[in-house]
Protein backbone atom coordinates (compact mmCIF):
# COMPACT_ATOMS: atom_id res chain seq x y z
CA UNK A 1 0.00 0.00 0.00
CA UNK A 2 1.09 3.57 -0.66
CA UNK A 3 0.51 4.39 3.02
CA UNK A 4 0.89 2.49 6.29
CA UNK A 5 -1.39 2.26 9.31
CA UNK A 6 0.00 1.53 12.76
CA UNK A 7 -2.53 0.67 15.49
CA UNK A 8 -0.04 -0.39 18.17
CA UNK A 9 -0.94 2.70 20.21
CA UNK A 10 -4.55 1.51 20.49
CA UNK A 11 -3.86 -1.85 22.10
CA UNK A 12 -3.80 -2.62 25.82
CA UNK A 13 -0.36 -4.16 25.46
CA UNK A 14 0.99 -0.68 24.69
CA UNK A 15 -1.26 1.72 26.64
CA UNK A 16 -2.67 -0.53 29.33
CA UNK A 17 -6.33 -0.49 30.27
CA UNK A 18 -6.98 2.53 28.03
CA UNK A 19 -6.54 0.33 24.96
CA UNK A 20 -8.32 -2.79 23.75
CA UNK A 21 -7.20 -6.40 23.73
CA UNK A 22 -6.62 -8.38 20.53
CA UNK A 23 -9.22 -10.91 21.67
CA UNK A 24 -11.88 -8.21 21.30
CA UNK A 25 -11.33 -8.36 17.54
CA UNK A 26 -12.81 -11.85 17.51
CA UNK A 27 -16.25 -10.36 18.17
CA UNK A 28 -16.03 -8.50 14.87
CA UNK A 29 -14.39 -10.93 12.47
CA UNK A 30 -17.60 -12.40 11.11
CA UNK A 31 -19.26 -8.99 11.00
CA UNK A 32 -16.32 -7.74 8.97
CA UNK A 33 -16.56 -10.66 6.54
CA UNK A 34 -20.31 -10.16 6.20
CA UNK A 35 -19.79 -6.47 5.44
CA UNK A 36 -17.03 -7.26 2.96
CA UNK A 37 -19.24 -9.78 1.19
CA UNK A 38 -21.99 -7.20 0.94
CA UNK A 39 -19.57 -4.62 -0.44
CA UNK A 40 -18.35 -7.10 -3.05
CA UNK A 41 -21.93 -7.74 -4.12
CA UNK A 42 -22.51 -4.01 -4.43
CA UNK A 43 -19.27 -3.67 -6.40
CA UNK A 44 -20.35 -6.46 -8.75
CA UNK A 45 -23.82 -5.08 -9.42
CA UNK A 46 -22.60 -1.47 -9.72
CA UNK A 47 -25.28 -0.09 -7.42
CA UNK A 48 -22.95 2.18 -5.41
CA UNK A 49 -21.44 5.03 -7.47
CA UNK A 50 -18.51 5.43 -5.05
CA UNK A 51 -17.19 2.01 -6.02
CA UNK A 52 -17.38 2.84 -9.74
CA UNK A 53 -15.66 6.21 -9.61
CA UNK A 54 -12.01 5.01 -9.63
CA UNK A 55 -12.60 3.30 -12.97
CA UNK A 56 -14.51 6.06 -14.76
CA UNK A 57 -12.94 7.97 -17.65
CA UNK A 58 -15.87 9.31 -19.64
CA UNK A 59 -16.74 11.90 -17.00
CA UNK A 60 -13.19 13.28 -17.17
CA UNK A 61 -13.51 13.65 -20.94
CA UNK A 62 -16.70 15.63 -20.34
CA UNK A 63 -14.84 17.95 -17.98
CA UNK A 64 -11.83 18.52 -20.23
CA UNK A 65 -13.23 21.19 -22.60
CA UNK A 66 -14.63 23.17 -19.67
CA UNK A 67 -11.32 22.93 -17.83
CA UNK A 68 -9.33 24.04 -20.87
CA UNK A 69 -11.65 26.97 -21.52
CA UNK A 70 -11.51 28.15 -17.92
CA UNK A 71 -7.72 27.82 -17.87
CA UNK A 72 -7.39 29.81 -21.10
CA UNK A 73 -9.92 32.53 -20.34
CA UNK A 74 -9.75 33.20 -16.61
CA UNK A 75 -7.19 34.23 -14.02
CA UNK A 76 -9.62 33.45 -11.19
CA UNK A 77 -12.30 30.80 -10.66
CA UNK A 78 -14.89 31.09 -7.90
CA UNK A 79 -16.36 27.79 -6.72
CA UNK A 80 -19.68 28.12 -4.93
CA UNK A 81 -20.87 25.18 -2.87
CA UNK A 82 -20.97 23.93 0.69
CA UNK A 83 -20.18 20.73 2.58
CA UNK A 84 -19.13 17.92 0.29
CA UNK A 85 -19.60 20.16 -2.73
CA UNK A 86 -16.67 22.24 -1.54
CA UNK A 87 -14.48 20.33 0.92
CA UNK A 88 -13.38 17.70 -1.60
CA UNK A 89 -12.14 20.29 -4.06
CA UNK A 90 -10.41 22.25 -1.31
CA UNK A 91 -8.73 19.05 -0.12
CA UNK A 92 -7.33 18.24 -3.56
CA UNK A 93 -6.32 21.69 -4.77
CA UNK A 94 -3.62 22.09 -2.10
CA UNK A 95 -1.37 19.74 -4.07
CA UNK A 96 -1.16 22.21 -6.94
CA UNK A 97 1.70 24.62 -7.54
CA UNK A 98 -0.09 26.37 -10.40
CA UNK A 99 -0.30 30.15 -10.14
CA UNK A 100 -3.42 30.45 -12.29
CA UNK A 101 -6.24 30.14 -12.32
CA UNK A 102 -6.57 31.11 -8.67
CA UNK A 103 -9.37 29.14 -7.00
CA UNK A 104 -11.67 30.84 -4.49
CA UNK A 105 -14.07 28.62 -2.57
CA UNK A 106 -17.21 30.28 -1.24
CA UNK A 107 -18.67 27.70 1.14
CA UNK A 108 -20.33 30.00 3.67
CA UNK A 109 -22.73 32.93 3.44
CA UNK A 110 -20.85 35.58 5.39
CA UNK A 111 -21.39 38.74 3.31
CA UNK A 112 -18.01 40.16 4.35
CA UNK A 113 -16.28 37.26 2.60
CA UNK A 114 -18.17 37.91 -0.63
CA UNK A 115 -17.54 41.65 -0.50
CA UNK A 116 -13.83 41.14 0.12
CA UNK A 117 -13.55 38.74 -2.82
CA UNK A 118 -15.45 40.99 -5.20
CA UNK A 119 -12.93 43.74 -4.49
CA UNK A 120 -10.05 41.55 -5.62
CA UNK A 121 -11.36 39.92 -8.81
CA UNK A 122 -12.11 41.23 -12.28
CA UNK A 123 -15.47 39.91 -13.48
CA UNK A 124 -14.25 39.72 -17.08
CA UNK A 125 -11.36 37.46 -16.04
CA UNK A 126 -13.31 35.30 -13.59
CA UNK A 127 -15.20 32.05 -14.06
CA UNK A 128 -17.81 30.74 -11.63
CA UNK A 129 -18.63 27.12 -10.81
CA UNK A 130 -21.81 26.41 -8.85
CA UNK A 131 -22.09 22.98 -7.22
CA UNK A 132 -25.20 21.60 -5.53
CA UNK A 133 -26.33 17.99 -5.82
CA UNK A 134 -30.00 18.73 -5.18
CA UNK A 135 -29.99 22.13 -6.83
CA UNK A 136 -31.90 23.45 -3.85
CA UNK A 137 -29.24 24.14 -1.24
CA UNK A 138 -30.20 27.55 0.13
CA UNK A 139 -26.68 28.67 1.01
CA UNK A 140 -25.33 27.73 -2.41
CA UNK A 141 -28.20 29.41 -4.23
CA UNK A 142 -27.75 32.57 -2.15
CA UNK A 143 -24.03 32.59 -2.92
CA UNK A 144 -24.78 32.04 -6.60
CA UNK A 145 -27.22 34.95 -6.66
CA UNK A 146 -24.66 37.21 -5.00
CA UNK A 147 -22.03 36.30 -7.59
CA UNK A 148 -24.54 36.63 -10.42
CA UNK A 149 -25.51 40.06 -9.17
CA UNK A 150 -21.85 41.05 -9.00
CA UNK A 151 -21.39 39.90 -12.57
CA UNK A 152 -24.48 41.65 -13.95
CA UNK A 153 -23.44 44.96 -12.44
CA UNK A 154 -20.27 45.03 -14.50
CA UNK A 155 -20.94 42.94 -17.62
CA UNK A 156 -23.55 41.98 -20.17
CA UNK A 157 -26.08 39.21 -19.56
CA UNK A 158 -25.16 37.87 -22.99
CA UNK A 159 -21.81 36.64 -21.63
CA UNK A 160 -23.14 34.93 -18.49
CA UNK A 161 -23.11 31.49 -20.10
CA UNK A 162 -19.41 31.90 -20.90
CA UNK A 163 -18.49 32.60 -17.29
CA UNK A 164 -20.77 30.29 -15.28
CA UNK A 165 -20.76 26.50 -15.04
CA UNK A 166 -23.18 24.40 -12.98
CA UNK A 167 -22.84 20.92 -11.47
CA UNK A 168 -26.15 19.50 -10.26
CA UNK A 169 -28.64 16.70 -10.79
CA UNK A 170 -30.44 17.05 -14.08
CA UNK A 171 -33.90 17.43 -12.60
CA UNK A 172 -36.20 20.41 -11.96
CA UNK A 173 -34.70 22.60 -9.22
CA UNK A 174 -34.04 26.29 -8.51
CA UNK A 175 -30.46 25.88 -9.69
CA UNK A 176 -31.50 24.22 -12.95
CA UNK A 177 -34.03 26.98 -13.58
CA UNK A 178 -31.31 29.60 -13.16
CA UNK A 179 -28.96 27.65 -15.43
CA UNK A 180 -31.59 27.32 -18.15
CA UNK A 181 -32.59 30.99 -18.01
CA UNK A 182 -29.05 32.07 -18.89
CA UNK A 183 -28.07 29.00 -20.96
CA UNK A 184 -25.31 28.01 -18.54
CA UNK A 185 -23.62 24.69 -19.27
CA UNK A 186 -24.62 21.97 -16.80
CA UNK A 187 -22.55 18.94 -15.80
CA UNK A 188 -24.62 16.17 -14.27
CA UNK A 189 -24.14 15.25 -10.62
CA UNK A 190 -24.87 11.55 -10.08
CA UNK A 191 -28.22 11.47 -8.23
CA UNK A 192 -27.13 8.41 -6.25
CA UNK A 193 -23.88 9.93 -5.00
CA UNK A 194 -24.02 11.85 -1.74
CA UNK A 195 -22.00 15.04 -1.47
CA UNK A 196 -19.66 13.82 1.27
CA UNK A 197 -18.72 10.83 -0.90
CA UNK A 198 -18.33 12.88 -4.09
CA UNK A 199 -14.68 13.94 -3.93
CA UNK A 200 -13.64 11.45 -6.64
CA UNK A 201 -16.46 12.53 -8.94
CA UNK A 202 -16.73 15.61 -11.14
CA UNK A 203 -17.34 17.59 -7.94
CA UNK A 204 -13.75 17.11 -6.79
CA UNK A 205 -12.10 16.39 -10.13
CA UNK A 206 -13.10 19.68 -11.75
CA UNK A 207 -11.29 21.90 -9.20
CA UNK A 208 -8.35 19.51 -9.22
CA UNK A 209 -8.04 19.56 -13.00
CA UNK A 210 -8.37 23.35 -13.12
CA UNK A 211 -5.10 23.66 -11.18
CA UNK A 212 -3.28 20.86 -13.00
CA UNK A 213 -3.73 17.90 -10.66
CA UNK A 214 -3.85 14.56 -12.46
CA UNK A 215 -7.32 13.05 -11.85
CA UNK A 216 -6.16 9.63 -13.02
CA UNK A 217 -3.47 9.57 -10.32
CA UNK A 218 -6.02 10.48 -7.66
CA UNK A 219 -8.33 7.74 -8.84
CA UNK A 220 -5.47 5.24 -9.13
CA UNK A 221 -4.68 5.67 -5.44
CA UNK A 222 -8.36 5.29 -4.61
CA UNK A 223 -8.68 2.19 -6.81
CA UNK A 224 -5.78 0.45 -5.06
CA UNK A 225 -7.37 0.97 -1.64
CA UNK A 226 -10.81 -0.07 -2.84
CA UNK A 227 -9.51 -3.33 -4.28
CA UNK A 228 -7.48 -3.99 -1.14
CA UNK A 229 -10.53 -3.40 1.07
CA UNK A 230 -12.68 -5.73 -1.02
CA UNK A 231 -10.16 -8.55 -1.39
CA UNK A 232 -8.17 -8.72 1.88
CA UNK A 233 -10.06 -11.15 4.13
CA UNK A 234 -7.73 -11.06 7.13
CA UNK A 235 -9.10 -8.36 9.38
CA UNK A 236 -5.74 -7.26 10.77
CA UNK A 237 -4.39 -6.79 7.22
CA UNK A 238 -7.41 -4.92 5.84
CA UNK A 239 -6.49 -1.32 6.64
CA UNK A 240 -9.88 0.44 6.30
CA UNK A 241 -11.78 -2.39 8.00
CA UNK A 242 -9.30 -2.59 10.85
CA UNK A 243 -9.55 1.16 11.33
CA UNK A 244 -13.33 0.86 11.47
CA UNK A 245 -13.31 -2.02 13.96
CA UNK A 246 -10.87 -0.19 16.23
CA UNK A 247 -13.04 2.95 16.03
CA UNK A 248 -16.19 1.03 16.93
CA UNK A 249 -14.54 -0.83 19.83
CA UNK A 250 -12.99 2.30 21.30
CA UNK A 251 -16.01 4.45 20.44
CA UNK A 252 -17.88 2.77 23.28
CA UNK A 253 -15.47 4.44 25.71
CA UNK A 254 -14.17 7.48 23.83
CA UNK A 255 -16.80 9.81 22.31
CA UNK A 256 -14.34 11.94 20.32
CA UNK A 257 -12.13 11.13 17.34
CA UNK A 258 -9.28 13.54 16.53
CA UNK A 259 -7.61 13.60 13.12
CA UNK A 260 -4.31 15.48 13.35
CA UNK A 261 -2.16 15.60 10.21
CA UNK A 262 1.39 16.89 10.50
CA UNK A 263 1.38 18.67 7.15
CA UNK A 264 -0.40 21.90 6.23
CA UNK A 265 -1.59 20.46 2.93
CA UNK A 266 -3.82 17.99 4.79
CA UNK A 267 -5.60 20.63 6.88
CA UNK A 268 -8.63 20.56 4.59
CA UNK A 269 -8.43 16.78 4.41
CA UNK A 270 -9.08 16.76 8.17
CA UNK A 271 -12.10 19.03 7.69
CA UNK A 272 -13.34 16.81 4.87
CA UNK A 273 -13.01 13.78 7.19
CA UNK A 274 -14.92 15.64 9.91
CA UNK A 275 -18.00 15.97 7.71
CA UNK A 276 -17.69 12.44 6.33
CA UNK A 277 -17.53 10.77 9.74
CA UNK A 278 -20.07 13.00 11.48
CA UNK A 279 -22.85 12.98 8.88
CA UNK A 280 -22.42 9.32 7.99
CA UNK A 281 -22.35 7.80 11.47
CA UNK A 282 -23.98 10.28 13.85
CA UNK A 283 -27.40 8.63 13.99
CA UNK A 284 -29.65 6.88 16.49
CA UNK A 285 -27.43 7.96 19.37
CA UNK A 286 -24.43 6.29 17.73
CA UNK A 287 -21.15 7.54 16.33
CA UNK A 288 -18.29 9.59 17.71
CA UNK A 289 -17.58 13.30 17.36
CA UNK A 290 -14.82 13.97 14.79
CA UNK A 291 -12.42 16.80 15.57
CA UNK A 292 -9.76 18.23 13.27
CA UNK A 293 -6.38 19.45 14.49
CA UNK A 294 -3.08 20.30 12.81
CA UNK A 295 0.49 19.58 13.85
CA UNK A 296 2.61 21.28 14.90
CA UNK A 297 0.44 24.34 15.53
CA UNK A 298 -2.10 22.53 17.72
CA UNK A 299 0.63 21.21 19.98
CA UNK A 300 0.44 24.76 21.31
CA UNK A 301 -3.35 24.80 21.64
CA UNK A 302 -4.77 21.28 21.94
CA UNK A 303 -2.09 18.84 23.08
CA UNK A 304 -2.34 19.90 26.72
CA UNK A 305 -6.00 18.87 26.63
CA UNK A 306 -5.25 15.60 24.87
CA UNK A 307 -2.62 14.66 27.45
CA UNK A 308 -4.06 15.98 30.69
CA UNK A 309 -7.73 16.62 30.03
CA UNK A 310 -10.66 14.20 29.92
CA UNK A 311 -9.84 10.71 28.69
CA UNK A 312 -12.39 10.91 25.90
CA UNK A 313 -10.45 11.00 22.63
CA UNK A 314 -8.90 8.60 20.14
CA UNK A 315 -6.24 10.44 18.14
CA UNK A 316 -5.08 9.70 14.60
CA UNK A 317 -1.79 11.26 13.53
CA UNK A 318 -0.93 11.49 9.82
CA UNK A 319 2.50 12.39 8.52
CA UNK A 320 5.40 11.57 6.24
CA UNK A 321 7.53 8.58 7.13
CA UNK A 322 10.66 10.35 5.96
CA UNK A 323 12.06 13.84 5.74
CA UNK A 324 11.89 15.85 2.53
CA UNK A 325 14.85 17.47 0.80
CA UNK A 326 14.34 20.73 2.66
CA UNK A 327 17.75 22.11 3.65
CA UNK A 328 18.98 23.38 7.01
CA UNK A 329 20.00 27.09 7.14
CA UNK A 330 23.62 26.41 8.20
CA UNK A 331 24.26 30.13 8.53
CA UNK A 332 27.36 31.68 10.02
CA UNK A 333 27.52 34.54 12.50
CA UNK A 334 24.57 33.56 14.72
CA UNK A 335 24.63 34.34 18.46
CA UNK A 336 26.15 31.67 20.70
CA UNK A 337 23.03 29.80 21.77
CA UNK A 338 22.46 26.04 22.09
CA UNK A 339 18.92 26.03 20.64
CA UNK A 340 19.83 28.37 17.78
CA UNK A 341 22.82 26.18 16.98
CA UNK A 342 20.60 23.07 16.85
CA UNK A 343 17.94 24.71 14.69
CA UNK A 344 20.57 26.19 12.37
CA UNK A 345 21.72 22.65 11.60
CA UNK A 346 18.16 21.33 11.27
CA UNK A 347 15.80 21.60 8.30
CA UNK A 348 12.13 22.42 8.73
CA UNK A 349 11.26 18.90 7.59
CA UNK A 350 13.60 17.50 10.26
CA UNK A 351 11.81 19.53 12.90
CA UNK A 352 8.35 18.59 11.61
CA UNK A 353 9.24 14.91 11.63
CA UNK A 354 10.81 15.10 15.10
CA UNK A 355 7.72 16.80 16.54
CA UNK A 356 5.42 14.27 14.84
CA UNK A 357 7.32 11.40 16.43
CA UNK A 358 7.55 13.17 19.78
CA UNK A 359 3.78 13.74 19.87
CA UNK A 360 3.16 10.09 19.01
CA UNK A 361 5.49 8.82 21.72
CA UNK A 362 4.27 11.31 24.32
CA UNK A 363 0.67 10.23 23.76
CA UNK A 364 1.60 6.57 24.04
CA UNK A 365 3.74 7.11 27.14
CA UNK A 366 0.76 8.87 28.72
CA UNK A 367 -1.43 5.93 27.70
CA UNK A 368 -3.63 7.84 25.29
CA UNK A 369 -5.12 5.90 22.35
CA UNK A 370 -3.30 6.90 19.18
CA UNK A 371 -3.29 5.58 15.61
CA UNK A 372 -0.52 6.56 13.21
CA UNK A 373 -0.83 6.75 9.41
CA UNK A 374 2.29 7.46 7.39
CA UNK A 375 3.14 7.85 3.72
CA UNK A 376 6.37 8.34 1.78
CA UNK A 377 5.33 11.20 -0.51
CA UNK A 378 2.18 13.28 -0.47
CA UNK A 379 1.07 13.36 -4.09
CA UNK A 380 -2.15 12.87 -6.03
CA UNK A 381 -2.04 9.09 -5.77
CA UNK A 382 -1.35 9.16 -2.04
CA UNK A 383 -4.16 11.61 -1.41
CA UNK A 384 -6.55 9.53 -3.50
CA UNK A 385 -5.62 6.51 -1.41
CA UNK A 386 -6.20 8.34 1.88
CA UNK A 387 -9.55 9.67 0.68
CA UNK A 388 -10.75 6.20 -0.27
CA UNK A 389 -9.37 4.70 2.95
CA UNK A 390 -11.49 6.96 5.12
CA UNK A 391 -14.59 6.58 2.97
CA UNK A 392 -14.40 2.79 3.16
CA UNK A 393 -13.49 2.92 6.85
CA UNK A 394 -16.68 4.95 7.32
CA UNK A 395 -18.72 2.40 5.35
CA UNK A 396 -17.34 -0.49 7.40
CA UNK A 397 -18.07 1.40 10.63
CA UNK A 398 -21.64 2.05 9.43
CA UNK A 399 -22.12 -1.67 8.83
CA UNK A 400 -20.82 -2.49 12.31
CA UNK A 401 -23.03 0.18 13.91
CA UNK A 402 -26.02 -0.73 11.76
CA UNK A 403 -26.67 2.80 10.50
CA UNK A 404 -27.27 4.15 7.01
CA UNK A 405 -24.16 6.18 6.05
CA UNK A 406 -25.85 7.90 3.12
CA UNK A 407 -28.62 9.94 4.75
CA UNK A 408 -28.73 12.83 7.23
CA UNK A 409 -32.37 13.02 8.39
CA UNK A 410 -31.71 15.05 11.53
CA UNK A 411 -30.56 18.18 9.70
CA UNK A 412 -33.76 18.58 7.70
CA UNK A 413 -35.60 20.24 10.60
CA UNK A 414 -33.03 23.01 10.75
CA UNK A 415 -33.34 23.63 7.02
CA UNK A 416 -37.13 23.96 7.26
CA UNK A 417 -36.92 26.34 10.21
CA UNK A 418 -34.25 28.47 8.53
CA UNK A 419 -36.51 29.01 5.51
CA UNK A 420 -39.45 29.87 7.76
CA UNK A 421 -37.38 32.40 9.70
CA UNK A 422 -35.99 33.87 6.47
CA UNK A 423 -39.46 34.31 5.03
CA UNK A 424 -40.65 36.07 8.20
CA UNK A 425 -37.63 38.39 8.19
CA UNK A 426 -38.59 39.94 4.84
CA UNK A 427 -42.34 40.22 5.41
Amino acid sequence: MIYQQNLVGLFAEKIGENGFKPTQLDLYRQKFLNAQERFNQIFADGSLPLFKLPYLRKDLLTLTPHVERFQDDFTDVVIIGTGGSSLGGQTLRVLSEAREPRLHFLDNVDPATFEALFKTINSQQTGFVVISKSGGTAETLAGFLSCLNFWRQSASDNAISDHFLVITEKKPSPLMRLAKKWSMPVIEHDPDLGGRFSVLSVVGMLPAMLVGIDPLAVRKGAQDVLEHALKERTLEENLPAMGAVAAVILGKRYPNSVLMPYVDRLAYFAKWYRQLWAESLGKQGKGTTPLDALGTVDQHSQLQLYLDGPLDKVITLIGSEKNTDNQAPNMEGLPDDELLSLLNRTSLSDLLRAEFEATRDTLIQNRKPVRVITYETLNAETLGALLMHFMIETLYAAELLNVNPFDQPAVEQGKVLAREYLAKSIE
